[in-house]
């Protein structure tokens, strides 16, 4: 695994690249959530040009590092990156939301940074909208779309739009007036990331801490931007994200969590199960199932994926 940096429009934007590589049952690694195969021996001799190439998105305040345990295991070149305001990226300087479309055109400089024409994307949660808006604007560079428990943004009804951009922009000189909360510990760090919004094992909030918690001279402190905490100022209709799924090429494989946010909402899985093109996978676990609990059965998961439906 090798940390990468891009410049884009002042941004600077930082991801963990996992080159593509002949494994051997004997090469491993350690993470902080399992023993994960090395995908880094032999790299010398990896034709990259032959690879697939996959961008991994992570979830709302979480980090690249959540996806640390798949990306390492798949036969693929993966890009885990930091998107902006989160992790080690920097945050946007602006007075707005992060909204979820503004992530688009940063992804692709990413990828033209890399010379990647087309690829895969792999993404959770916040990052799985993305990566739905994404594959919908350019069906042109996606391949396959890869949906860990998200896709859909969240949809908003169009009288109610004057009162969600000034809630946005309330919420947001809310988040920027708002401290810093430093930790004594970095322990306490991690132990507050365990019982967040979306609770998570020891191990599972460990991995995020190393990558996203800093220190300075007043303790320990979580890097990710306040702006993010936000809401957008403005929430597509249920017809517009209608208008942008009718547009998407790409195979779409959707891997859901039993107690996670589609299969525990009826009216969600409805509209998912209008796409029956769209692949879905049933997993038993929380939000963030992916990072410890089901990372076997979802890396065999997706290289079946690939082999049945995916020509590369």
């Amino acid at each position: 695994m090798h940390l990468k940096t891009f410049q884009v429009c002042g941004l600077e934007l930082k991801g963990k690249y996992w080159p593509a590589a002949v494994r051997d049952e004997t090469d491993y690694i350690e993470t902080p959530n399992s023993v994960a195969r090395n995908n880094v021996s032999n790299h010398e001799n990896t034709d990259y040009s032959a690879t697939r190439k996959v961008i991994a998105l992570h979830g709302w305040l979480d980090n690249c590092a959540s996806l640390d345990t798949v990306a390492s295991q798949l036969d693929a070149e993966v890009l885990c990156l930091d998107l902006a305001g989160h992790g080690q990226s920097s945050a946007r300087a602006h007075m707005g939301a992060y909204n979820a479309w503004l992530d688009i055109p940063e992804i692709l400089a990413v990828a033209d940074q890399l010379g990647w024409e087309t690829f895969d994307v792999l993404a959770h949660s916040r990052g799985a909208a993305i990566g739905f808006l994404l594959a919908s604007v350019m069906p042109e560079r996606v391949n396959n779309l890869i949906c860990l428990d998200g896709i859909l943004p969240f949809i908003g009804k169009a009288d109610l739009a004057p009162q969600q951009m000034r809630e946005s922009f309330e919420q947001v000189k809310k988040q920027m007036a708002r401290p810093r909360h430093y930790y004594a510990s970095f322990d306490d760090a991690v132990l507050v990331r365990e019982k967040g919004v979306f609770p998570l094992s020891h191990q599972d909030a460990l991995c995020l801490a190393r990558h996203g918690v800093e220190q300075s001279e007043r303790g320990f402190y979580w890097r990710y931007d306040f702006k993010a905490s936000a809401a957008s100022e403005l929430r597509l209709t249920s017809e517009q994200v209608e208008a942008f799924a009718s547009e998407i090429k790409a195979n779409v494989f959707l891997h859901l969590a039993s107690d996670g946010l589609f299969l525990t909402q009826p009216d969600l899985m409805t509209l998912l199960d209008r796409h029956t093109s769209w692949h879905q996978r049933h997993y038993v676990g929380d939000h963030h199932f992916h990072m410890s609990k089901c990372t076997d059965e979802l890396v065999k998961a997706i290289h079946n994926d690939w082999g049945r439906y995916d020509e590369h």
